[in-house]
């Protein structure tokens, strides 16, 4: 239930209690005068209570108590008053004279249950939860309120007991199969969390956390199709579900389908511009498509909001040398290179820029270090032996790399240069 803001009124003054005592106590009236002033504060407060007016009820009621101590109801209705207005201390406190007042009624231990479990006092509120379900086993919320206890402590088991018996209380409720495909899953029980995720569904074909809870279920057994149509469930119940929408840009993006990748990322940064993982997917498809201005941007907008790897610099200086913006390719390739030192595509990209540079010492040796790293990799021999041909007029060193790339299968600079009389 949510907090109200609490508008502070006085209690009435002591003066003006004593007042009222002393014309109780020196009027004359019929008998029942007393009991029907009680029952006018206990209507009074009752009716405050019900128009949501907690202050006036407050007040009122604890008029009633002034003059009857031992008004059990007046007591459970000050509390609930109490408790909405977020003082769940004095809730607990009006709940547990109740309690003492009718200890065979379930009642005042469920208000204290609920005021002590809002209030995190999840020890005190299960002590009551059980103490409720003793009185009135056929209560369901007390066990769902239970299973939620035992949800946050990791107790499954306990989480599937409950459940059962709740469903056996409320077979209409959707939320006692939901609790109990949560315990399932958290236990690896996939298959019984399907069923009951989807007889959840069935009794409440709005719960968008269930279909989203069996969106995972399915995704753990790669039931990929029906993960992604439970997710788009999930955003058309709940547009602005990030965690639905992230999960239908990525499987829509590995999956090849750039088009809905780039819908649903779109989608999901109108919600949280600062979603770098969305971003970076996004650049990751403008890079494969050649839209290398707006893949630099995206990657210039993720790159501060995701962790730093390798992989993400690697890309963004692959998109600025595309953009001829040699020297922060250079830093990007650097970077990638000191976060995987064993990136052998980092080198490879260093010494391409380096070479365009007009560099071909440090080209040299980042081909040098890519051949280390992967010395069964045609590409870097070609590549060196072209930088050597070409650039330093070292003919041997680029026969000897290109006779090395031959047995690797890539013999095309090897056989142009034989029909050349030369590398034989």
């Amino acid at each position: 239930m949510q907090k109200k803001s609490i508008n502070y009124r006085l209690l009435p003054s002591v003066k003006l209690f004593f007042a009222l005592l002393f014309l109780f106590a020196f009027t004359s009236p019929a008998p029942s005068s007393a009991a029907e002033s009680l029952q006018d504060f206990y209507d009074k407060g009752k009716e405050h209570y019900n128009a949501a007016r907690y202050n006036e009820a407050v007040e009122t009621l604890s008029q009633l108590l002034m003059l009857d101590d031992k008004h059990t109801n007046g007591y459970l209705y000050r509390g609930n008053a109490y408790f909405f207005m977020g003082l769940y201390d004095e809730a607990v406190k009006d709940a547990t004279k109740a309690a003492e007042l009718r200890p065979e009624d379930y009642l005042p231990y469920y208000n204290r249950a609920i005021a002590n479990y809002t209030a995190g006092n999840t020890d005190e509120a299960l002590k009551d939860f059980s103490k409720v379900i003793e009185l009135k086993p056929d209560h369901g919320e007390a066990y769902i309120y239970r299973v939620s206890i035992y949800h946050s402590r990791g107790q499954h088991s306990k989480m599937i007991e409950d459940s059962t018996k709740a469903i056996k209380i409320m077979p209409g409720s959707n939320l006692p199969y939901y609790n109990r495909a949560i315990a399932y899953h958290a236990m690896g029980l996939i298959g019984p969390a399907i069923d009951d995720y989807t007889w959840a569904i069935k009794l409440k074909p709005d719960h968008a956390d269930a279909y989203f809870s069996r969106a995972l279920a399915y995704k753990t057994k790669e039931r990929k199709a029906e993960m992604l149509s439970d997710m788009e469930q999930v955003v058309s119940l709940d547009p602005a579900r990030t965690e639905a929408l992230y999960y239908l840009c990525e499987s829509y993006y590995f999956a090849g389908n750039s088009e809905t990748a780039l819908s649903y990322c779109n989608s999901l940064l109108t919600v949280d511009d600062k979603h770098g993982e969305a971003y970076y997917i996004k650049a990751l498809i403008e890079h494969k498509l050649g839209k290398f201005e707006e893949a630099s941007s995206d990657y210039d907008r993720a790159m501060p909001l995701i962790k730093e790897s390798a992989g993400a610099f690697l890309n963004r200086a692959i998109v600025n040398y595309e953009l001829k913006r040699l020297d922060k390719a250079i830093e990007d390739f650097s970077k990638a290179v000191s976060l995987d030192p064993n990136n052998a595509a980092a080198y490879t990209g260093r010494g391409d820029t380096y070479r365009d540079m007009k560099d071909s010492t440090a080209a040299l040796y980042d081909y040098g270090m890519a051949i280390d790293i992967d010395p069964t990799n045609a590409v870097h021999y070609v590549t060196r032996g072209y930088t050597y041909y070409s650039d330093m007029q070292d003919m041997v060193s680029a026969c000897q790399d290109w006779r090395k790339a031959c047995e690797l299968g890539d013999c095309t600079y090897l056989e142009k240069l034989k029909k050349q009389d030369k590398c034989k």
